[in-house]
């Protein structure tokens, strides 16, 4: 079993640390991927659609389906 954590509009991988490893310590596979334009600068995450974040979770999701 897998569970994508997605991190909230202003923040990072860091805020998912705490569940991500309670999860895990619970035996699922857990992936908590850096959304882009976050974690960087204003610019960046301007720049930044929200295709790009659904992007990001088809990636991860395939990822898991294939490994």
């Amino acid at each position: 079993n897998a569970i994508i954590l997605i991190h909230g509009f202003t923040g990072s991988t860091q805020e998912m640390e705490r569940l991500g490893l309670f999860l895990a310590q619970k035996n699922f596979t857990v992936i908590a991927p850096l959304l882009k334009g976050h974690n960087t600068t204003f610019d960046d995450f301007t720049k930044t659609k929200s295709e790009d974040y659904f992007k990001v979770r088809d990636r991860v999701s395939q990822n898991l389906f294939y490994h």
